[in-house]
């Protein structure tokens, strides 16, 4: 998949402040639930076929997207 950051909004269709529920809606599939660190407050969602974690606030709410292999990400229509 191809997706193309957008500054202080997200990523593609994915936005910051979104639920979890409203991200599994537009990616389709259940993630993973991990807790990155043993000090971590809130679960990151894993979507290994996207090479995605999506991070969370207190409140649920997207707040961070780290994408891995095998994910393409672009910014102003260059391939990083």
């Amino acid at each position: 998949m191809i997706y193309n950051i957008k500054p202080y909004e997200g990523v593609g269709e994915l936005k910051f402040g979104m639920t979890r529920s409203e991200i599994e809606k537009i990616i389709g599939e259940k993630p993973l639930q991990i807790k990155k660190t043993p000090f971590s407050k809130t679960k990151t969602d894993v979507f290994q076929n996207y090479g995605m974690h999506i991070y969370y606030n207190l409140m649920e709410q997207c707040e961070a997207i780290e994408f891995g292999t095998p994910a393409t990400i672009t910014f102003n229509e260059e391939e990083l």
